[in-house]
């Protein structure tokens, strides 16, 4: 985890772009073996297995080549100084943003995966891995294939990374499982690492019993039926999806959980910042994107999160979950009178943009100065960062007793 230099990150008040060119130069003399500059593999593609069997044997000789070389002295840099300079100046243009971020957080860690994070922008992941290394990933990942996959190929879907999905039992905190049909990035960053729930901090930010859940992006189900294990027979998940194919997967996985669905109501609809439109998007799995027009493109009908809370008479949200790819100001910009009133726990997809690490926690900021922040990363690229926000959970039953 980006600790190559000998010095932690812990004063919010340090300039954050001063710690990032200092690691910066030290990491570019770091180097790692590594097949792809930018990302390596964590998912299966759609070649077939015999290739990509060789691909994988290819990979695995030129890293104990390039091992060699590299205890030699012979050092390759995997990474392109041209993309890293323009990477490095959108950096510096947003760099007022990012330090009113930096000094937003409220620990130790959360500091230290920002500037991971924005290191790994520049120079990629075998120069400055995160938390998680792409060794340990796909680790992880093997063992959800290992060991906790039930049946193999079980839904072919549009998505163009995550296909075709298998059917995995993945145990859960109270000793049960959550039995669907995934693919193994998911099993391992939703349910293995928990990633809509920040735990590292001595009041963790996270859905907990009783909770009423906004779950936005619901995609296949899994964190829908994440937070319904989380939120227990007194809780209530509502999830938005509205892409037929991923509906249709849901619906599949709430099925095989008979104890967990009556928790979850499936909302099949687009938030949006305003009700009642007409928005366009084109279908791909988990990457199912809204679109200005299209040739493949259909068409879904936008209600914001207060119309929703006001339609269903909701009396209190305790946690909202956004993972809409890209459209997670959009989606803001209408819950400002549900995060004014409620002041929910939340937990953002802060990654489709580069700039969500600026823009995403000043909205927080503007309808709760009284939250706190927090980042972690649940993979071993950039995807996957989540920006959390919570008040004490102190604060927040005083809130609503009154």
């Amino acid at each position: 985890m980006g600790g190559a230099l000998a010095r932690t990150v812990t004063d919010a008040r340090e300039s954050v772009m001063e710690i990032l060119l200092a690691e910066i130069l030290h990491d570019t003399h770091c180097y790692e073996p590594g097949l792809d500059q930018r990302r390596p593999t964590l998912v299966a593609s759609s070649v077939p297995k015999p290739r990509r069997l060789i691909r994988a044997g290819r990979e695995r000789v030129r890293d104990v080549v390039e091992r060699a070389a590299h205890s030699a002295g012979f050092a390759r840099r995997h990474f392109d100084p041209n993309r890293a300079a323009e990477r490095l100046q959108r950096l510096f243009e947003l760099s007022d943003g990012l330090q009113a971020t930096y000094e937003a957080l409220a620990d130790e860690p959360s500091r230290r995966a920002m500037v991971d994070v924005l290191k790994l922008r520049v120079l990629g992941p075998y120069h400055c891995a995160v938390r998680l290394t792409p060794e340990v990933y796909r680790d992880k990942q093997a063992y959800a294939d290992r060991a906790l996959r039930t049946a193999r190929d079980t839904f072919a879907v549009s998505d163009p990374w995550f296909s075709p999905l298998s059917e995995y039992s993945v145990p859960v905190g109270d000793g049960s499982h959550v039995r669907l049909h995934s693919h193994s990035v998911d099993v391992v960053s939703v349910l293995l690492l928990e990633q809509y729930s920040y735990l590292q901090s001595p009041d963790p930010v996270a859905a907990g019993p009783g909770d009423v859940v906004l779950d936005v992006g619901g995609c296949w189900g899994d964190t829908a039926l994440y937070f319904a294990a989380r939120v227990g027979p007194e809780g209530k998940v509502y999830t938005f999806e509205f892409d037929p194919e991923n509906l249709a997967i849901m619906r599949a996985n709430l099925a095989l959980n008979p104890a967990l669905a009556p928790r979850i109501k499936v909302i099949e609809r687009a938030l949006w910042d305003r009700s009642g439109e007409l928005l366009q998007f084109v279908q791909a799995g988990r990457m199912t994107t809204v679109v200005a027009s299209g040739n493949r493109a259909q068409e879904v009908m936008t209600i914001t999160v207060d119309d929703f809370v006001d339609e269903e008479q909701i009396d209190r949200v305790d946690f909202l979950k956004l993972d809409v790819e890209g459209a997670e100001l959009n989606v803001l910009d209408g819950a400002r009178r549900t995060l004014t009133s409620f002041t929910p726990s939340v937990g953002i997809a802060a990654y489709h943009k580069d700039d969500d690490l600026v823009q995403i926690p000043a909205a927080l900021a503007a309808t709760c100065a009284e939250y706190r922040f927090y980042l972690e990363t649940f993979s071993a690229v950039e995807e996957e960062t989540v920006v959390f926000a919570s008040r004490s959970r102190a604060d927040a039953t005083m809130a609503r007793t009154y």
